[in-house]
């Protein structure tokens, strides 16, 4: 009796041992389980590694390319696209720090023109400061006052009005 245990118990495991084998080692595409199989995976995943390196998502593009070489180190395909993608890569860096040193000197060259400008501004104020300008006063003569009283007869009363508030503001300073 023992024996026919032993047997049972045996054939059980190798049963156990055949089905992990078959779910796990034998190759994934089943008909009706959806399955991608490896090669198909492969060729999507270059796929997509190149239209991330088209849009300038170079680390994503690197992370996919480096998950097929971690499972096949000889994918020459894999391989040289991630030598593209890093030359692409390097070549943006530059790009980049070009434009950024580019415009940090027009910045630097608009700092210095301001720079400029405000120290002549300032040695303006103090130039007028040592030096103040003069200031004239012209005062009307005799002969100027005759002449805007006649023309003051010759206006009709409304514009000898409007005239003398602005002769009288004239006057005042104003």
């Amino acid at each position: 009796m023992d024996r026919k245990i032993i047997v049972i118990i045996g054939a059980a495991v190798v049963i156990i041992a055949v089905a992990l084998v078959l779910v796990f080692v034998l190759p994934k595409k089943k008909a009706g389980t959806g399955e991608v199989p490896v090669s198909k995976a492969r060729e999507n995943t270059l796929r997509l590694a190149g239209e991330y390196m088209d849009s300038g998502e170079y680390q994503r593009a690197l992370d996919l390319l480096d998950k097929l070489l971690i499972e096949n180190a000889d994918d020459q395909d894999a391989r040289d696209l991630r030598d593209k993608i890093i030359g692409e890569k390097a070549r943006a860096e530059d790009t980049a720090r070009a434009k950024q040193s580019t415009e940090t000197e027009a910045e630097k060259a608009r700092q210095e023109a301001l720079s400029k400008s405000l120290s002549q501004l300032g040695e303006s104020i103090e130039s007028s400061r040592q030096n103040p300008p003069e200031v004239v006063v012209r005062t009307q003569t005799d002969k100027e006052k005759e002449q805007q009283q006649k023309d003051l007869e010759n206006l009709s009363a409304r514009e000898k009005e409007k005239a003398l508030k602005v002769r009288s503001l004239l006057d005042s300073g104003i």
